[in-house]
């Protein structure tokens, strides 16, 4: 179990202060087995961060992975309102949103889900270009949704919480090392 405290400099990008690296006992192939002990490495590893970076550390991101982490692909539509000259962002999160409403395999939750393409009265755009400001009445998006074992996620976040500390979001691991490299 890994923890790093780290500060966004004006320039945005973040300067790590602290980081602290403990064993993850409790938790077998990315799920946890015991809360209690998965806590308790938890909080070794955030007490040595905190110490580094000289802060009191209250609330969390939480990465995760494991074998309970599955992917597929999803598209939904929309009928853009006609008061909506061209695409609204409104009307992209709407899209998104519905995303949430699918079916899902029992036990299962949505943790990301990843815009791919997005396609207007029947003419894709390319990746590059987003549908926001684009004139059309209908809104498809194909998207990438990664979900997680809702058992899994819940003792995940009952360990965080035994912990002593607050969970601000969830993200899986590769999803944060990109973003920490890329971003």
């Amino acid at each position: 179990i890994a923890c790093f405290v780290g500060q966004r400099a004006a320039s945005g990008k973040v300067k790590i202060l602290g980081f602290g690296k403990t064993e993850s006992v409790g938790v077998e192939h990315g799920v946890v087995r015991s809360i209690t002990l998965t806590a308790e490495s938890i909080t070794k590893a955030v007490n040595i961060a905190a110490d580094q970076a000289n802060v009191d550390i209250e609330e969390v991101y939480v990465g995760i992975a494991g074998q309970h982490i599955k992917s597929r692909p999803s598209q939904g539509s929309i009928t853009i309102p006609a008061e909506h000259v061209l695409i609204e962002e409104e009307d992209v999160q709407r899209l998104t949103a519905d995303q949430y409403n699918v079916l899902l395999e029992p036990g299962e939750e949505i943790i990301h889900i990843f815009p791919q393409q997005y396609v207007v009265d029947r003419v894709p755009l390319s990746r590059d270009i987003t549908p926001v400001g684009v004139p059309g009445k209908t809104l498809v998006g194909n998207f990438h949704m990664v979900t997680a074992n809702k058992q899994n996620l819940q003792n995940i976040r009952y360990a965080v919480e035994h912990a002593g500390l607050r969970i601000k979001g969830v993200v899986l691991e590769p999803v944060a090392s990109a973003k920490a490299v890329l971003d």
